[in-house]
């Protein structure tokens, strides 16, 4: 089961990428790369080694990720840096 998750988000991942090469705008941010994980909040809390109203902060407010919750959270949802930091910068407006 988690295959298949991790699989609809990889499919998601390179949809929206194309969709940006493509000069669309449509970034994802952390929450919603969560969410298309399937992976509860719980989960991910506890992997980063922090609470779950910690990261609905990071969600909301992922400028302050520290490099090494940004490197957690690229073995976690197994996605590279850069689409990480994609979303870290989606807020950014």
């Amino acid at each position: 089961q988690f295959i298949q998750r991790f699989s609809n988000l990889r499919s998601f991942v390179m949809i929206c990428y194309d969709y940006n090469k493509e000069g669309g705008n449509n970034k994802m941010n952390l929450r919603e790369i969560r969410k298309e994980s399937g992976i509860k909040a719980a989960k991910v809390a506890k992997e980063l080694g922090v609470s779950r109203r910690q990261l609905y902060t990071y969600e909301e407010r992922p400028e302050i990720l520290k490099e090494e919750k940004i490197k957690k959270l690229c073995e976690i949802y197994r996605l590279p840096k850069d689409e990480i930091m994609k979303a870290i910068h989606s807020k950014e407006v």
